[in-house]
């Protein structure tokens, strides 16, 4: 008796986590994360040469790392136009690979758009990239910056992977689902509520920079100086576009990052075009953005690409 009902809870067991599989992989598209490579002059990078289907979106990742189709192997004829970004350019899981900007931008025989970015990527990544891979005979480079990169550098300790940048597939979809989604919202939920008089507990994140002198601020525009002298030296014309996240797409003001950044546009003589009037004739800002900075809609992806292309012309 005792062991037919060991047997049956083991079967039901088994069934649940059959059933927590399936569910887990083809009805919420888990299982099949981006994955990402450490790199000394990157910090890290996408994984080069996958195809995965994720959410149930289609994402294409080629040899050098660019959420795009294979660069063509002789460009003569076409144009070749890399857009380097974080992850406002990456686009996100959540859409397929046929509705992020650069694959909008993409005519085939005419343009070819390579999208490099990966998510937190600020000057220093994109400037690894550039030592790493060079511009690969682009007739364009275009820069997509936010105000947060101005602070943003990559870290100086080895990259070892986080849940949102995995350096290797999950064991299942299911054990994802559990590790990814479900036990972080748990944790926040039965995470006590520190006493008011404790001192005690993780150290707060850094302050904002408030100031131009700031160490972060003063590298990292150190670094976005030294991409932007390595790119015009490839020949490619240069062209930035300052991205506005929601805030300032409503507000019409620049952020002291983004002021700070249209200062070394304006002193090292790069064209440049602010995204928050094309945001604002898009249509209603809360549309395009899925939180305050990520365009991760269709609508959003459609008006950056149009940016883009205002900022190519």
């Amino acid at each position: 008796m005792r062991i037919s009902r060991f047997l049956i809870a083991l079967s039901a067991l088994g069934g649940f986590a059959l059933v927590g599989e399936l569910a887990a992989r083809y009805v919420f598209g888990l299982g099949t994360p981006p994955l990402y490579v450490a790199d000394p002059l990157t910090e890290y990078r996408l994984k080069p040469s996958q195809q995965l289907r994720r959410f149930g979106n289609h994402i294409e990742v080629n040899r050098f790392s660019m959420r795009s189709k294979p660069l063509a192997s002789n460009a003569r004829g076409q144009r070749r136009v890399l857009v380097f970004g974080d992850s406002v350019v990456w686009g996100g899981s959540q859409l397929d690979q046929s509705l992020i900007a650069t694959e909008l931008l993409s005519e085939p025989g005419i343009i070819e758009v390579g999208n490099v970015s990966a998510s937190s990527w600020g000057p220093g990544n994109m400037l690894g990239y550039a030592k790493r891979f060079g511009f690969l005979d682009a007739t364009d480079v275009v820069l997509v910056i936010s105000s947060h990169d101005a602070a943003d550098n990559p870290s100086p300790a080895p990259f070892r992977g986080d849940l949102n940048r995995p350096l290797e597939s999950p064991p299942s979809a299911f054990v994802e689902g559990v590790q990814r989604f479900l036990l972080p919202r748990l944790g926040v939920r039965l995470a006590p509520s520190p006493a008011p008089s404790s001192s005690a507990g993780a150290e707060p994140p850094p302050a904002k920079p408030t100031t131009a002198t700031d160490p972060r601020v003063q590298q990292a525009l150190s670094d976005l100086r030294a991409f932007l002298t390595l790119a015009r030296a490839s020949g490619a014309r240069l062209v930035a576009v300052q991205f506005a996240n929601r805030e300032e797409a409503r507000s019409g003001q620049l952020q002291l990052g983004n002021q700070w950044i249209a200062k070394v546009l304006r002193q090292e003589r790069i064209p440049s075009l602010q995204t928050g009037p094309v945001f604002r004739s898009c249509g209603p800002i809360d549309s395009l953005y899925t939180d305050g900075i990520h365009p991760y809609t269709a609508a959003g992806q459609a008006c950056l690409a149009k940016a883009i292309e205002q900022a190519l012309q």
